[in-house]
Order: structure tokens, then C-alpha cells, then sequence
């Protein structure tokens, strides 16, 4: 036998309960969804702010490798190559550097391309990290150019330098 006033009695009795679970439900899902997108913006903050330090990093790394004086026996290198290629005399050339001044001058510019391939690891643009690890080939075997077309490491450095601060500049502005 059917009777209305009993399922009415269950509908007040469970009425209020079910809807304190139904509005606990819903703000535990509207603070569960809020935390996480907080969580995410603190992590996005994060990131942009150590791609900002690194950013900083990479180019006072740059800016050094810039200031730097040529290389010791470049001015030898460079005077003597062109006195080959005109068939001159190697007499009075400058004197070939010592290896202790050679070996300063590749520990002061092995500080700022350390600090230069360390900071490149916390950017996370991937075409930004391509571009300045070729920068940062470019500036570690610097040979090559001279090999193939005697262009001296100073005017290397300089041309890569200036190219990884157009990339970082251009990383920046978006």
C-alpha cells in the first residue's frame, strides 16, 4: 500500500542533511579548485622569476666575455698569417706569450662560460636554450673560424656575444 505522508516524513527528515553534504561537497570542489590554480600561479611566478635571474646571470656573463682583452697570441697569430699569405719574412714577429699568461686568460673566460652554460639550464623556452647552446659552442671551440677563415677569437666572441644578447633581448620583450 502506497502511503505519500511516509516518503514526505523521509524528504523532511533527510532534506536538510542531504543539502549540508551537497554544500560541503561543492566548497570543498570551489577550494580544492581554487588551491590548485593558486599552487599553479605560485609555480608560474616561480619559474618566471628564475628565468628572470637566469636571464640576468646570462648576460653579465655575456657582458664579461665582451670586456675581455683578445686572446695573447692573437696579435702574433694574426701578423703572422698575414705575413704568409704575402710571402713575407716571419722576421720580427711579436713575441710568442708564455703559457702562464695563455692559461690566464683561458681560466678568466672559463668563469663567465660556466655561469653562462649553468644559467641556461633554468630557461624554459627550448628555442631560447637551442640557440644559446650554440652560441655556447661556438664560444668554446673557437678554433674553427680561425681554421677556416682566419677570423681571430676576439672578433668570434664578439659576434656570438652580441647574438646571444639580441636572443635574450628579444626572450625578454616577449
Amino acid at each position: 500500500v502506497y502511503r505519500p505522508s511516509v516518503r514526505l516524513n523521509v524528504v523532511q527528515e533527510f532534506g536538510p542533511l542531504i543539502g549540508v553534504l551537497l554544500g560541503a561537497s561543492l566548497s570543498t570542489g570551489t577550494t580544492f579548485l581554487l588551491y590548485r590554480r593558486q599552487r599553479r600561479d605560485a609555480t608560474d611566478a616561480e619559474r618566471r622569476a628564475r628565468e628572470m635571474a637566469a636571464t640576468s646571470r646570462i648576460e653579465e656573463a655575456v657582458a664579461s666575455l665582451l670586456g675581455m682583452e683578445p686572446r695573447p697570441d692573437e696579435l702574433r697569430e694574426r701578423e703572422e698569417d698575414r705575413r704568409d699569405r704575402r710571402g713575407q719574412s716571419l722576421d720580427g714577429l711579436p713575441t710568442e706569450p708564455d703559457e702562464a699568461s695563455l692559461d690566464a686568460w683561458d681560466r678568466r673566460r672559463a668563469g663567465p662560460l660556466v655561469v653562462f652554460e649553468t644559467a641556461c639550464m633554468d630557461l624554459s623556452s627550448r628555442a631560447l636554450r637551442l640557440r644559446l647552446e650554440e652560441a655556447q659552442r661556438a664560444l668554446l671551440y673557437d678554433r674553427g673560424p680561425w681554421d677556416n677563415a682566419r677570423q681571430p677569437e676576439s672578433a668570434t666572441r664578439r659576434i656570438v656575444c652580441r647574438h646571444a644578447l639580441e636572443c635574450m633581448g628579444a626572450f625578454r620583450r616577449g
